[in-house]
Formats: structure tokens, C-alpha cells, sequence
């Protein structure tokens, strides 16, 4: 008899079964769980809408509270802008960004005896 399930599905319900045990495993730990590639592993729970944030797979799903927060915060924020008068005063001219992630950055310094 053969099998009627595509192995993509076959293989996402050995994911998603390992993935619902503990979402705070790692790739790696999925795939010598399921016997696959971690980087297989990454693709599929990547394509299944799920992020790595803080060590833990969760989907990556506004709700609409979170939607209508951002809006609120950002709708201000302009407004906060434009009230400003001079270039070199607005707000936003004073905002260093980046990407998502946040380092920590120690500058000490050292001294050397001789």
C-alpha cells in the first residue's frame, strides 16, 4: 500500500509534532529530533510563519492591538516632528537606528603596568 501524503506534509506533521513539544528548541535540536538538516528545518518553520525571537519559535502575527499601537505610536511621533521648529531640532533628525537587533557595546579600557 502507499502512502497518499506528500512528503512535504509528511515531513511538516514530524516537524510540527517535535515543534509543539517545545517551542524553545533550537534548529539543530528539531533536526537530529526528525533527522533532517537544520537548515531544512529553518525553511520549513520559516515557510510555516514562524520566527526565532529570544530563543523561542513564535509566529510572526501582529494582533490588531499590536497593529493599532504601532499606528498610535507612530501617528505621535510624526505629529512630535512636525511640531518642532529648525532643522537640527526635529525630533526624528535625532534618532539613531539600525536593525532589530540590540548590542551592548562596553568600551573599557585597559592599563598595562610595566
Amino acid at each position: 500500500m502507499e502512502c497518499q501524503v506528500d512528503k512535504n506534509e509528511h515531513f511538516r506533521h514530524h516537524l510540527l509534532f517535535a515543534f509543539n513539544r517545545d517551542a524553545r528548541q533550537t534548529t539543530r535540536e528539531l533536526a537530529e529530533r526528525i533527522g533532517s538538516n537544520k537548515s531544512t528545518v529553518a525553511e520549513h518553520l520559516h515557510s510555516m510563519g514562524k520566527v526565532q525571537k529570544l530563543g523561542a519559535w513564535v509566529p510572526n502575527v501582529l494582533s490588531e492591538n499590536n497593529k493599532n499601537q504601532r499606528s498610535t505610536i507612530a501617528a505621535s511621533l510624526l505629529a512630535r516632528h512636525l511640531s518642532t521648529h529648525g532643522h537640527k531640532q526635529r525630533f526624528l533628525y535625532r534618532i539613531v537606528t539600525g536593525d532589530e537587533k540590540w548590542c551592548l557595546y562596553v568600551n573599557m579600557k585597559l592599563l598595562f603596568y610595566v
